[in-house]
């Protein structure tokens, strides 16, 4: 048999909103716009340009995703995103 006192007492509205979202994102460990400082940016640039060279992230040596080509007003550009660390970049091609 069921309480309904104490089930009723459990389905306050107010406790309920008290209660933090479960669905809420989560702490991350870096932002996602975290992008990589001017001399990493060079090394990347370095890397992608000589391909026999080994390539990756230059704060955390994780992988490098390269991303297709953007062009816009006749400049290609392409986002560099890090797996590991999160950081990214665009370069100009």
């Amino acid at each position: 048999m069921v309480d309904l006192a104490v089930e009723q007492e459990r389905r306050r509205a107010a406790d309920r909103d008290a209660v933090r979202e479960r669905r809420a994102p989560g702490e991350r460990r870096r932002p996602p716009v975290a992008q990589f400082t001017w001399e990493d940016t060079v090394r990347i640039i370095q890397m992608v340009a000589e391909p026999p060279e080994g390539v990756a992230c230059p704060r955390c040596e994780g992988w490098l995703l390269l991303g297709p080509p953007d062009i816009t007003e006749g400049v290609t550009t392409r986002e560099v995103h890090c797996t590991a660390c999160r950081y990214s970049v665009a370069i100009v091609e």
